[in-house]
C-alpha cells in the first residue's frame, strides 16, 4: 500500500501546482513567523487558489484560539500544530482540536527522545507528526529522524489508538525515502527541505523523484 505524502514548506504557486500534479495527498503552507518559509497573509489566498480542495495543510506553533478557525475559514482542510509538551497545557490541546473538528488535527510534539509521549497528545491527534528534536526548534530540522523511535511508538500505539497516523519526517529525500520506509513502515512521509533548491523553492525533479521512490514502496507492498 502506498504511503501517503505531503511536501511541506510551499511558498510558491508554481510548487503547489506541481506538488498537486505530482500526487502528493497534502501540500503544507508554513505560518509560523521564525520560519524562512513562512508565508504572509497577504500572499495566502493566491497559494491556496493553486492548491485542490481537501489537501492544504496550515503549518503553525502553538498558536492562540482562535487561529485555527479563521485559517479553516481561508481554505485549509488540516491543521499542523508544533508545541512543547513541556510547556503546553492540555487545555489548549483540547482547544485545537476542538477548533480543527474531526480527523484534522495533526500534533508535532517537540519532546526529548528519552521522554515519554503524554496520554492525553495520543488521545486529542488525529495525525502524529514525528520529526527529529533539536533543542529550541520546532520542527524543519531537516536531520534525519530516529527511526527505531518511530517504530516502537508505532508498537505501542498498534494496540492503543491503532486509528492514529503516524508521519514520519525529518531529512526525508529521494535519497533516503525508500529506506525509511522500508525501516518504519510509516503510513505517511513529510518532505520539506529534501526536495527544495533553497528554502522555500521546491525542486520539481526531487519532488518527482521522491514520489517515484513512494510509489515503487506502494508496490512493492501492494
Amino acid at each position: 500500500m502506498r504511503p501517503l505524502v505531503k511536501i511541506c514548506g510551499l511558498t510558491r504557486r508554481e510548487d503547489a501546482l506541481e506538488a498537486a500534479r505530482l500526487g502528493a495527498d497534502h501540500l503544507g503552507v508554513i505560518l509560523y513567523r521564525k520560519s524562512p518559509r513562512c508565508v504572509n497573509e497577504a500572499d495566502l489566498p493566491g497559494l491556496l487558489a493553486a492548491i485542490p480542495a481537501g489537501r492544504a495543510v496550515m503549518v503553525d506553533v502553538a498558536p492562540p484560539p482562535g487561529t485555527i478557525s479563521r485559517r479553516k475559514a481561508l481554505g485549509f482542510a488540516c491543521f499542523q500544530i508544533h508545541f512543547d509538551v513541556a510547556e503546553t497545557l492540555p487545555s489548549a490541546l483540547e482547544s485545537w482540536a476542538k477548533e480543527a473538528g474531526q480527523g484534522a488535527l495533526w500534533l508535532a510534539p517537540r519532546l526529548k527522545p528519552e521522554d515519554p509521549l503524554p496520554e492525553y497528545v495520543l488521545e486529542l491527534a488525529d495525525t502524529l507528526v514525528m520529526d527529529t528534536y533539536r533543542p529550541n526548534v520546532y520542527g524543519g530540522t531537516g536531520e534525519t529522524g530516529e527511526w527505531e523511535r518511530f517504530n516502537r511508538l508505532r508498537r505501542n500505539l498498534a494496540g492503543v489508538r491503532p486509528d492514529l497516523r503516524l508521519a514520519l519526517a525529518g531529512g526525508l529525500g529521494p535519497d533516503n525515502v525508500l529506506a525509511a520506509l522500508r525501516e518504519t513502515g510509516a503510513a505517511l512521509v513529510d518532505f520539506n527541505s529534501g526536495v527544495e533548491d533553497a528554502p522555500g523553492v521546491k525542486s520539481a525533479a526531487k519532488m518527482a523523484a521522491a514520489l517515484a521512490a513512494v510509489n515503487r514502496y506502494g508496490r512493492e507492498n501492494a
